[in-house]
């Protein structure tokens, strides 16, 4: 009798074992809706924190970009006239542009610059097409149509800084080293573009050929830059937003940040810099309409030509875009950049 009694303690009735396998998946439910909704929150985390910092990103690409704009040459960049000297088809874009110029995309009446930043809108589409038929053929040719009614910044600057050893003479002169220890030939080749200045011009030229010190140019350079005049390696910067070629789940266009350089006749390229970034607007406001005492500011938008930046007429610029949607902007003022 003992012994029945040990046996029913020790197991388990049918109705019993069924409350447990019930009570066991209620627990693993829970369990399991828990790991779904935290891992719905990471998610969630984890993308606004991505947000967040391509959002600091840009800003601070932005601030970089233009606080490296221009050529630090002893009589400061503001005032000189830029002078296109190369002899390539560029445009004029030294000429007609500034060391910052802000404008309204795409840039058009401008040779030079990569199709999708320079064809209209409707343009750019028509030859996306035309590509799609020279991909079937195994061309391929990418082009970035940039997003409708945004804007773009252009930054001319010198990515190494010397000075002049002797006069320019026709097309041949020396210069002092970039950096110390080493000669210029090692930093700069031909089809390179230099920039000379003086107190009241800054001309593009391009390198034909270097040795040691000696730089001769592919054009005559008037004898009017002298010794101790500023000469930089040239870098042409164009940020703007264009297709990435990819789509979202609805089947909408994804933009990205752009940025196209050129510092060389034959070395130009597009990089794509960060994607889901759209709607670039930029804004200024003069110093003219800064009054003391009133926070009140007056923005302005680009309308139809570009925008040459200088701190002497302008105060700030406000740059705007959003990041997978989120919108936020950067106020940067010209004269701590």
């Amino acid at each position: 009798m003992i012994t029945k009694r040990n046996n029913k303690a020790a197991g388990f009735t049918l109705p019993e074992l069924m409350v447990s396998m019930v009570i066991a998946a209620i627990v693993m439910a829970m369990a399991i809706g828990i790991y779904i909704d935290m891992k719905k929150q990471y998610i969630k985390l984890s993308d606004k924190h991505k947000i967040n910092t391509n959002q600091l990103l840009i800003k601070q690409i932005f601030y970089n970009a233009i606080g490296h704009s221009g050529f630090t040459t002893k009589y400061g960049d503001i005032y000189q006239q830029l002078v296109d000297n190369s002899g390539d088809n560029f445009g004029d874009i030294f000429g007609k542009m500034g060391v910052i110029t802000i404008g309204k995309a795409p840039i058009q009446n401008l040779e030079g610059l990569p199709k999708g930043l320079s064809l209209s809108v409707e343009a750019c589409k028509e030859r996306m097409l035309q590509d799609e038929d020279l991909k079937n053929m195994n061309i391929n040719e990418s082009i970035h149509c940039v997003q409708p009614d945004t804007d773009f910044l252009i930054i001319q600057r010198s990515s190494l800084d010397s000075t002049l050893k002797t006069n320019s003479s026709n097309n041949i002169f020396k210069i002092n080293e970039f950096q110390k220890g080493t000669p210029p030939e090692k930093d700069l080749k031909a089809n390179d573009y230099l920039v000379l200045c003086n107190a009241f011009e800054c001309e593009l030229v391009k390198v034909g050929a270097v040795t040691l010190d000696f730089i001769s140019t592919t054009k005559l350079v008037e004898d009017k830059f002298k010794i101790g005049d500023y000469v930089g390696k040239y870098i042409l910067e164009v940020f703007f937003i264009a297709a990435s070629g990819k789509k979202d789940k609805d089947g909408q266009e994804i933009y990205s940040l752009y940025e196209y350089v050129k510092q060389n006749s034959a070395d130009s390229e597009i990089y794509e810099l960060i994607d889901n970034v759209s709607d670039l607007k930029i804004e200024y406001v003069l110093n003219s309409d800064i009054h003391q005492g009133s926070a009140k500011l007056k923005w302005q938008s680009p309308q139809q030509q570009p925008i040459k930046v200088k701190s002497s007429t302008i105060a700030a610029l406000k740059i705007s875009f959003k990041v997978s949607d989120q919108p936020t902007s950067k106020i940067f003022l010209l004269s701590q950049v």
